[in-house]
């Protein structure tokens, strides 16, 4: 899709190259950040995408190829 932010006519079907974003200073305390795209974002509340990759390490084992695996599920079901 990054591709077509150049293409002009595109811009009627909502292809656009501003992006949203925000800044925030991490601290001790932050664990994790979140990057998501609409398609995530549109379904999903900035709750619910804290409470599923926050409980992602519990549901990740040690084996790396297991973990990749798992991360791989992970990202799709979102």
């Amino acid at each position: 899709m990054s591709r077509a932010f150049g293409d002009f006519c595109l811009k009627d079907f909502g292809v656009i190259s501003a992006p949203d974003f925000s800044y925030h200073r991490l601290t001790q305390r932050d664990q994790f950040v979140v990057l998501a795209t609409d398609g995530v974002c549109d379904v999903l509340s900035n709750e619910d995408a804290v409470t599923i990759v926050a409980s992602a390490p519990r549901y990740l084992d040690s084996n790396l190829n297991k973990t990749t695996n798992s991360l791989l599920l992970l990202t799709s079901l979102i």
